[in-house]
């Protein structure tokens, strides 16, 4: 039977208005008829994930570009990014019995966990940053001891806070999530990126040059470095970087628009053209190539 219903849901413990199909056969088979006392772990993670209650889906999470995003490239409009969250009717038996029934279920609550610190970025990618705080406070509850879930929450919390203003206490997040995963190159990025958003760029340097050494291919952190350098007052670091950058992809945009931009910031006009012209030449009508080169005409 199916049926299509508009309902507020709570997603991992807050309200979250969605409009949602549902198609499920309720079949003697399915181990929800079954006591839940006879549920296997298995079948109690799915039903936090694949079941009438419990789905995963993609959600827009907005624009690159918007300030306080640990991913933007400065000056760039790159459309709608996705990301991946778990759905599930929180106050519904089955889910309840799931998360909270069996003491002696981990699976469950490092689920709930996970889930939580993805709404919780998710949150943060919208610019629900007080929001976003509040479901990562209740998924640290969840991660209890794992030391690398509490990483990630914390550094999630830490670009909530430095997007609210709040500097110290976004870079405080950010240590303690780098004292808990030193060699994690994502929890390196936060930290260089807190510190950058802080004003504090020297200091953001070395985290982000740890994170590419811990991650060559770390894209986001390569461009939170060139801008760290940029803003340190070193230049032409940045553009050693960016033109490194673009001699293993000539058509890397992100990398385009950074060195057009550095290029701009030093008054070099004709660089900066020199560095779009490969890329318009592909795509004349990119709207923020267009920008800068307009920049650097005027």
């Amino acid at each position: 039977v199916g049926a299509y219903t508009h309902t507020v849901l709570t997603n991992m413990g807050l309200p979250f208005p969605l409009s949602i199909a549902c198609a499920a056969l309720l079949a003697a088979a399915d181990f929800w008829t079954k006591p839940f006392a006879q549920w296997t772990d298995k079948e109690t993670q799915q039903m936090l994930i694949d079941s009438p209650w419990a789905d995963r889906m993609l959600v827009e999470t907005g624009e690159r570009g918007n300030v306080g995003n640990a991913d933007d490239t400065k000056g760039a409009m790159q459309g709608n990014l996705t990301a991946p969250i778990v759905v599930m009717w929180q106050t519904a038996l089955p889910v309840k019995q799931a998360l909270y029934g069996k003491s002696d279920n981990p699976q469950a609550k490092a689920l709930q966990a996970r889930a939580r610190n993805m709404l919780g970025h998710v949150l943060y990618r919208m610019g629900q940053h007080e929001t976003a705080v509040q479901v990562l406070d209740m998924a640290a509850i969840d991660a209890g001891e794992d030391a690398a879930r509490r990483a990630q929450i914390l550094g999630d919390r830490a670009l909530a806070q430095v997007a609210m203003g709040l500097h110290e206490e976004a870079v405080a997040e950010a240590e303690q999530a780098l004292a808990l995963a030193p060699e994690n190159p994502s929890v390196s990025h936060v930290m260089g990126f807190v510190l950058y958003i802080a004003g504090k760029w020297a200091d953001a340097v070395p985290h982000l040059e740890k994170a590419l050494r811990l991650d060559p291919s770390f894209s986001s952190a390569r461009r939170t470095l060139a801008n760290a350098l940029s803003a340190a007052g070193r230049e032409d670091e940045a553009i050693d970087l960016l033109n490194a950058t673009l001699e293993k992809n000539p058509l890397d945009r992100s990398a385009v628009l950074q060195l057009s931009f550095v290029h701009i910031e030093k008054k070099q006009y004709d660089e900066a053209i020199a560095a779009l012209t490969p890329y318009l030449d592909q795509h004349p009508d990119d709207a923020g190539l267009l920008n800068n080169k307009g920049l650097a005409l005027r």
